[in-house]
């Protein structure tokens, strides 16, 4: 079987109190795939601060017993607001 090669950008907070699942859920779906080979996990911060992100992503490989390469990605964002007239 040919196995379809992914990257996962995600931040899991799965876990965490009064956060979104979804990239926990994506993460355990791709993980039970037999179809798929994970390469690696981008974590970025988004759903919690990029170190709950990497707290948490530790915390699952542990749980669940994967070991995928990671890679964390800590952007600084630039926003411009227009002036009002």
């Amino acid at each position: 079987m040919k196995k379809t090669k992914l990257i996962l950008d995600c931040d899991n907070t799965m876990g965490l109190d009064n956060r979104d699942i979804d990239d926990g859920m994506a993460l355990m779906y791709l993980l039970g795939r037999d179809d798929v080979e994970l390469l690696g996990i981008t974590l970025t911060a988004g759903n919690g601060t990029i170190d709950e992100v990497e707290q948490n992503h530790k915390n699952f490989s542990e749980i669940f017993r994967f070991n995928v390469s990671l890679h964390l990605f800590i952007l600084n964002t630039l926003m411009f607001l227009e002036k009002p007239s």
